[in-house]
């Protein structure tokens, strides 16, 4: 399948109680299978915010879910949480 010209790029903004917003640009025009990852981000306990841009250097923006995954720490000795 050829990537879709009107699919871009567009920033993503991941706020949470603990931690100052971080915006981190999504390459949307490169889809794969399944979940595609945006980055790692170290969030402490309450509320988290994820705000999509509309400004694109395409002509859409489109994003469907947000799934979490927790990584091991070794500070809190918990193991990764596994899916799929």
């Amino acid at each position: 399948m050829l990537p879709d010209e009107s699919i871009g790029s567009f920033e993503i903004t991941v706020s949470a109680d603990s931690h100052p917003p971080r915006m981190v640009v999504f390459d949307a025009s490169v889809p794969g299978p399944g979940w595609s990852p945006v980055g790692t981000f170290d969030l402490g306990a309450g509320h988290v915010r994820v705000t999509l841009s509309d400004r694109t250097d395409g002509t859409h923006v489109i994003a469907d879910a947000v799934r979490w995954v927790e990584i091991a720490s070794p500070r809190l000795g918990r193991v990764p949480a596994t899916s799929d």
